[in-house]
Formats: C-alpha cells, sequence, structure tokens
C-alpha cells in the first residue's frame, strides 16, 4: 500500500464567456438590486461605473419619513455594522471614552505620517490634513477638533527639530493650520484650554523660512484683542 500514490488532480477546464453571454451577464448585472453584486461584476469585467446620483436633503428626509421606526433602526444598525465612519461617529455620540479613543486613531494617523514605528516618516501633508477634516466631520467636539488640529502642527514643529529645515511648502501648511486653530480655539474660547500647547509650538519653532517668526507674529494678531498675548 506504500508504493501507491494518490493520482495528480485534474487541472479543471477554463471556459470564457462568449460575446454574447458577456453582454448578456452585464445586462442582468445592470438590472440586479444587489449594488455589491454590481459594482463587483463592472469592475471585473473593467467596464465604467456609472456616476452616483446625487440625492439632496429633501429626497433623503422625504424617504426616512417614509420609513416605519423599526424599518429605521434596522437600517441604521445595518449602517453602523458596515461602515467604518458611522460605527465611529455613533461611538463618539454615545460614548465619551470613546469618541476620545476615535480621536486618537485620527492623530495616530497623523503622528504617522511624520514618525511611522519603523523607518523615516514620509510627512505626506495631504494624508495627515485628510485625518483632520475626515475627523471633524465626525466630531461635534470643539475641544477635540482644535486638540487635533494642534497636533497637525506639534508633529510638524517635531518633525523640523528632528530632520532639520524642510521647503516652503511645509512650513507653509503649518502656518496655515496654526492660523485656523487659533482662530478656532478663540472662536469658540478654548484659550484657557490651549494656551500653553500654542505658546510650546512657537517656543520649539526653527527659524527656517521665518517659521517661529510667523507663527509667532499668526498667535498674537490674533489674541491680542483679548489682552491675552503674554510671552
Amino acid at each position: 500500500m506504500r508504493k501507491v500514490k494518490k493520482p495528480s488532480e485534474s487541472r479543471g477546464r477554463v471556459r470564457f464567456l462568449d460575446e454574447n453571454e458577456r453582454k448578456n451577464l452585464l445586462e442582468e448585472c445592470e438590472n440586479s438590486p444587489n449594488i455589491f453584486f454590481k459594482i463587483t461584476t463592472l469592475l471585473k469585467f473593467n467596464q465604467q461605473i456609472p456616476p452616483m446620483k446625487a440625492i439632496k436633503v429633501t429626497e433623503l428626509k422625504k424617504y426616512l419619513m417614509s420609513r416605519t421606526q423599526e424599518e429605521m433602526v434596522n437600517e441604521v444598525t445595518e449602517l453602523f455594522q458596515m461602515i467604518k465612519e458611522v460605527k465611529q461617529y455613533y461611538t463618539m455620540k454615545l460614548d465619551t471614552q470613546g469618541a476620545q479613543q476615535v480621536l486618537e486613531t485620527y492623530k495616530n494617523i497623523i503622528t504617522h505620517e511624520f514618525f511611522p514605528n519603523r523607518g523615516f516618516g514620509k510627512a505626506r501633508l495631504s494624508v495627515a490634513k485628510k485625518a483632520i477634516s475626515d475627523f471633524k466631520k465626525l466630531s461635534d467636539s470643539p475641544l477635540n477638533n482644535a486638540d487635533i488640529m494642534l497636533h497637525y502642527v506639534e508633529n510638524g514643529v517635531q518633525f523640523t527639530e528632528f530632520y532639520g529645515a524642510i521647503d516652503e511648502r511645509f512650513y507653509t501648511s503649518m502656518e496655515n493650520m496654526f492660523d485656523d486653530a487659533v482662530k478656532y480655539i478663540l472662536k469658540y474660547k478654548l484659550l484657557e484650554s490651549y494656551e500653553d500647547r500654542c505658546k510650546d509650538i512657537i517656543y520649539r519653532a526653527t527659524d527656517g523660512w521665518g517659521f517661529q517668526y510667523t507663527l509667532k507674529e499668526i498667535y498674537e494678531s490674533n489674541v491680542e484683542l483679548n489682552g491675552r498675548v503674554n510671552f
């Protein structure tokens, strides 16, 4: 029995759809109510996915009003399970501790761009700024929104401390974000919470491309009306 070998398995038969079969499949795909099947099939055959119609708020409200409470609960539950951003949104709405965890998740995206666990930071400013905009879409907390904006600038300042002078575009991005953050902090009367962090950013900033001078000027010009400028 030891000399008996298992017969090799057949490689099977591969058959490609002919033109008519392919056309029929795509037609059925177009008529399918299953959006996931539709998108997957179109991608498989390298077909262009038609642009999604922009739904107006009035249309959405009309649809929501037509649903029963049970249907709405089921629909929101399904969205919660399927879409990460929806889960994060309700986590921040319903759980204070969870809101802090979501904030840290997006702050970590920024940190990773400048100081990853391994290797050198790519400092892709577009990725880091997208983390801010994505978080602010979920968050209704001015305190947390100001936190993540300053976090971006703090990482930029630390990046220049580690790697020396960067290009002008880098400094301009940091200055613009700092300006936005200070204005936001004043708008929501958060200066008492973030004054020390703002001043620490200015103190630690290098002077390449007039970086430190510009940050100081931004802070003073925005805060001087409050009579709080004191370095």
